[in-house]
């Protein structure tokens, strides 16, 4: 049945055509087959009950005359097809109403006259649907057509004899029904008109934009290519430089010089292109992963002399250039907005990671880091934002430590109304606030010259804080103290972040729980049932969420290749990126997902995972909230 239904409705539709006229010609096939479906089914049932006659000879007749425009999009005949139905549709209401009132006089009540009204109405929309703007002249016909049929409508009875009051109807509301109906009809017509315009708007935007994203791909091109040649440059010159042993140390300091003068260059031209789509530095990092791959893979205890001095110069050259990179991978996620989802983020913990990652710093530098979350212990925000900022600030505190006393380093937190606070400060140099007030937060802008650096930590803070909805606020003295208060705007509704919504199902997460969910609204088709599935393990496979809670109670029945698809396929794959529980809600006593039920469970068994089962939502949520306190209360401290 659904091959047929794409068969017939793809029929006049040519590859060569507009995808705007191919989708009218779709629409007008499909509103064919519904028509004139219902008229035939119309007839079988008059048959049936009534017996041949009249009436049945004449939805019959309709039935013909509905499918015509099927046969002419068949034969090619795309605009006339069009033409047809639009014309038949207010057409044959009439006609029919007209013809039936002169057979049967008598049994005619006064519902017959408000009913082919309503028809009238329901086929109204149909113009808007089937011609495009730029069609104004066939679109505007047809809209006056129908405004002609309700016009006329008692004008084309009284002119056959069976008006209204000619058949003895007396109900004095008559005529304002027939003038509500004219009014309604003009207000079904114009917002169709103005929908109609505003969704071709839309199109024509989106068209705009894949020119636009063409335009820049082609451009991308062409920088790969350029940094392809700048590639086989560098490595004649790393060739030359090995057979040319004499003078090395002069000619490495002017190869050096060169080196300084294109990255100048390069960081010029990266200020200029940084707008463009972030995708150029993740495909950088490909290659200078490789590179940084096959330095380490050689053997230094082999090198002698300047050889050796090479490959360190290489090795530190290719990690500068790896880190550029990063940095600038992260200014461009920022501006492309690429984070959206608020996380549950325990301030110890990312603590404890800072301290892990400056292991090494803070026991050469004998740095203290005292942190107090008393006022407030978690927030909800990006944490890869966050984990950058607080990262960001602590290396700054570390790196322009006062060389006059023991380095240290005070964190807290607390919240206002709309935001919550993050408040980092330390006792080191400082910053002449007042003279570099206008510069503060400017991209590779440097303080300290004397201390090796960047100048891209607080330029980051700033656009990430800006980019979560909050602002940065600085205050320091000279040889004193720096302190940072970041202020990150507070999220709405955290406990139902809605990631998919369509009819079949809705994927929510719930940062609260730190658990992703699904509510089903079956019954399910294939393509939709893998389209979910798949769209969820992406999220996990993002965000490594343990938890998971599934809505199975309007689920419907799931085909049993589909099921061992899933259990397969997306569970073992779920389980390597982090899920470790699933909690499924169904009513009590439905047989279609207690067998389902069942197979989940056997394959959680065999990836180590724990299943539970309810009734309700609030007693899945209460569940998830009581494995996550567990695992709370067993994780292990880190201690420096």
């Amino acid at each position: 049945m659904q091959r047929f239904w794409n068969y017939v409705s793809l029929l006049g539709t040519r590859p060569t055509q507009a995808v705007v006229l191919n989708r009218h010609i779709i629409l007008c096939n499909r509103l064919s087959i519904v028509v004139s479906t219902l008229t035939l089914l119309l007839f079988l049932l008059e048959v049936t009950y009534f017996g041949f006659g009249t009436i049945p000879v004449i939805e019959l007749a309709c039935f013909a005359l509905t499918a015509i425009p099927l046969f002419l999009n068949a034969k090619g005949f795309i605009h006339l097809s069009r033409i047809i139905f639009c014309a038949l549709l207010p057409t044959l209401p009439i006609a029919i109403s007209v013809y039936a009132k002169m057979i049967y006089p008598g049994d005619i009540g006064e519902s017959f006259y408000y009913d082919y009204r309503y028809i009238l109405l329901g086929t109204s929309i149909i113009p808007p649907l089937l011609f495009s703007s730029s069609e104004k002249a066939k679109l505007f016909l047809f809209i006056a057509l129908h405004l002609a049929c309700f016009l006329l409508f008692d004008t084309v009875h009284e002119a056959f004899n069976v008006g209204y009051f000619q058949l003895k109807h007396s109900s004095y509301s008559y005529p304002f029904s027939g003038s509500l109906a004219i009014v309604i009809f003009f207000v079904i017509t114009t917002c169709a008109l103005v929908l109609k315009n505003l969704y071709e708007g839309f199109e024509s935007q989106n068209t705009q934009l894949i020119e636009e994203l063409t335009h820049q791909k082609n451009k991308l091109h062409q920088s790969q290519l350029e940094i392809l040649d700048a590639n086989i440059i560098i490595r004649q010159q790393k060739e030359q430089l090995l057979i040319q042993n004499r003078d090395l140390e002069s000619e490495l300091l002017e190869k050096n010089k060169n080196l300084i003068d294109s990255n100048n260059e390069l960081m010029k031209h990266n200020n200029e292109l940084r707008q463009f789509s972030y995708t150029v530095s993740h495909n950088l990092r490909s290659p200078v992963a490789s590179l940084m791959g096959l330095l380490q893979l050689m053997d230094k205890n082999k090198l002698e002399g300047e050889n050796a001095t090479i490959l360190n110069h290489s090795i530190r050259s290719v990690n500068k250039l790896d880190s550029t990179i990063r940095d600038l991978g992260k200014i461009i996620d920022i501006r492309n907005d690429i984070f959206r989802i608020r996380q549950q983020i325990n301030l110890q913990d990312e603590i404890d990671q800072l301290k892990r990652s400056f292991e090494k710093e803070i026991v050469v530098n004998q740095v203290s880091i005292v942190s107090d979350f008393s006022a407030l212990h978690v927030l909800y925000s990006v944490r890869p934002m966050v984990a950058s900022i607080l990262y960001n600030l602590v290396s700054n505190s570390i790196k322009y430590r006062s060389p006059l006393r023991a380095p240290q380093i005070e964190i807290t937190s607390s919240q206002e109304e709309k935001y919550f606070i993050l408040t980092v400060k330390d006792n080191g140099l400082g910053i002449d606030t007042q003279h570099h007030k206008d510069s503060l937060f400017m991209m590779y802008k440097r303080f300290h010259p004397q201390t090796e650096g960047k100048g891209l930590g607080l330029y980051l803070v700033k656009l990430q804080a800006e980019a979560l909805g909050g602002y940065v606020e600085i205050t320091s003295e000279v040889n004193r103290f720096t302190q940072f208060i970041v202020r990150l705007k507070k999220p709405d509704n955290v406990e139902r972040q809605v990631l998919y919504d369509e009819s079949h199902a809705q994927i929510f997460f719930d940062a609260p729980l730190n658990s992703l969910g699904v509510i089903w609204r079956g019954p399910l088709t294939q393509q939709q049932y893998t389209l979910t599935f798949n769209k969820c393990l992406d999220f996990i496979k993002v965000y490594n969420t343990p938890n998971y809670i599934s809505d199975l109670t309007h689920q419907g029945e799931i085909q049993l290749e589909d099921q061992q698809w899933v259990f397969n396929e997306i569970f073992p794959s779920a389980t390597v990126n982090g899920l470790k529980r699933i909690a499924i809600v169904k009513p009590s006593g439905h047989t279609v997902s207690d067998k389902y039920v069942e197979g989940i469970g056997i394959t959680l068994q065999k990836l180590n995972m724990d299943l539970a089962s309810f009734t309700t939502m609030e007693e899945a949520y209460k569940w998830i909230q009581q494995q996550n306190d567990k695992t709370l209360t067993n994780k292990p401290e880190w201690n420096h």
